[in-house]
This record gives C-alpha cells, sequence and structure tokens, in this order.
C-alpha cells in the first residue's frame, strides 16, 4: 500500500499478528490499519478516537463518492462526552419553542480546545415551521470547532430525515434528533458523521452519565438487612447508597 495512493487516509500501518488494534498509539490524526481481522480507517482527535473497518479494495470508491450516506459499522469513542446539564438545557428550549411557536429548531455544538469545555450557539434562522428548518452557520471562532448539531422535531419521533442526512455529511461530528418534544420523555437519536460516513451511536455514548444524587440515610436504615450464604447479616456499610 502506498501512502500517495490513499494519501486522504494518511499512512498506513500494519499490526502484528494477534495484536489488539487498542495497541496501536500513533501521532497521525488519521490512518490506515491493517490487521488480521481486516482493514480499518483510524481517526483521532482530542475529542474522539473512531474506527471503521473497510475493504481495500472499496477505498477509492469511498473517495469518489459525493454526497452519499454510508451507514458505518464502527466504532466512536468520545473521549470527551457532552455534559448533562446541556442535554437539559437543550431539551428544555426545545421544548418551549415547540409549545410556544409550533416549530422546528436547532442548536449547534462547539468545543474549544483551549477551555476544554463544549458550548451551544443558537444560529441565524431562515425559516422554520413545525416539519422543517433554514439557518445560516455561524463563522467558528478560532479557539473552536464546529463539532455537531442538535435539531428538534417536535412532536415526532427522533429519527434523522433523508434532508438531515443530506446536510450533516458535510459537517463531521455528532448530530442528534429529539423529538416526541410534546410528552413527558423526549426521544433522542444520535449517528455521528466521519470520513462522510454515517455511523448511529447511542445517546449515553455521546452525553455524560446523569450524576447520582444523595439521599436521607433514614431510607437505608430501613431497608432489611440481607442474610449472607451462612445466615450472618451483611454489614450495613455495603447496603449503603451513592453519598
Amino acid at each position: 500500500m502506498d501512502d500517495k495512493e490513499y494519501g486522504r487516509y494518511g499512512p498506513v500501518y500494519l499490526l502484528r499478528p494477534h495484536e489488539p488494534r487498542s495497541r496501536v498509539d500513533h501521532d497521525d490524526q488519521r490512518f490506515l490499519l491493517v490487521a488480521q481481522d481486516g482493514i480499518f480507517v483510524i481517526e483521532k482527535n482530542p475529542l474522539l478516537t473512531y474506527a471503521r473497518p473497510v475493504v481495500l479494495d472499496d477505498l477509492l470508491a469511498i473517495c469518489a463518492q459525493h454526497g452519499k450516506a454510508q451507514i458505518g459499522k464502527g466504532r466512536i469513542a468520545l473521549n470527551t462526552r457532552v455534559p448533562f446539564s446541556l442535554l437539559v438545557q437543550v431539551v428544555a428550549f426545545f421544548r418551549h419553542i415547540w409549545v410556544t411557536f409550533h416549530r422546528e429548531d436547532i442548536l449547534l455544538l462547539y468545543y474549544n480546545y483551549e477551555k476544554g469545555m463544549y458550548t451551544l450557539v443558537h444560529p441565524p434562522l431562515l425559516s422554520a415551521d413545525e416539519s422543517h428548518v433554514d439557518y445560516e452557520i455561524p463563522e467558528t471562532p478560532e479557539d473552536a470547532i464546529r463539532f455537531g448539531s442538535f435539531h428538534a422535531h417536535g412532536h415526532e419521533p427522533a429519527y434523522h430525515s433523508p434532508t438531515d442526512r443530506r446536510d450533516d455529511l458535510s459537517s463531521p461530528g455528532v448530530h442528534c434528533v429529539f423529538g416526541h418534544l410534546d410528552r413527558p420523555f423526549t426521544a433522542l437519536a444520535c449517528y455521528w458523521v466521519a470520513d462522510r460516513c454515517v455511523t448511529p451511536v447511542q445517546p449515553w455514548d455521546v452525553f455524560e452519565e446523569l450524576q447520582p444524587s444523595p439521599f436521607p440515610e433514614e431510607w437505608i436504615a430501613r431497608v432489611p438487612v440481607p442474610k449472607g450464604r451462612h445466615g450472618r447479616s451483611i454489614q450495613q456499610s455495603q447496603t449503603k447508597g451513592y453519598q
């Protein structure tokens, strides 16, 4: 394999037989990895590591595709997940917009490398109604990257429409659609776009986990202490919950 022939994918590395792909550690942001179980496109940045299996004969075809969404089967590992507090803000905003104006809306996700934090931006809207939203993409600050979008579908289910996929292909990152905003529990669908390929991901792979809240100790005191295998009581300290 020649680096020039597949320059879009960076250098090529060979993995020793039986050596796991997790052992690979290179400074290159994108490279091809030839392993015993296949060939993989590896893409890395401070936020995530993306691995997508490919077939060598398909590489040039992938490079030649324009605007076609390919459903990938790669693995996404966000090195810095989106704070749960931002998820709460997004849901609150989208619900307010739906109840008040009965229309869709969108928020753009940015990551600041200097501060190591995510921010949300509401872009200038050109038009919006209950079934679409059209907007301008503002200029990205020098110290940040645009890393995806959050899109409201109102009372509809959470899914990415063909228009969403077409628009998202030119915007690498995480794209999430929020649906059922008229219900107590909001629906959420996410995918990752890299190399003009779409890979579905689970919301918990995108957002931080909800941190447990403290609860009164008397709740635990009222819980019967279970017996061990030999009839002994399990220590109370082992049954305590989050502090």
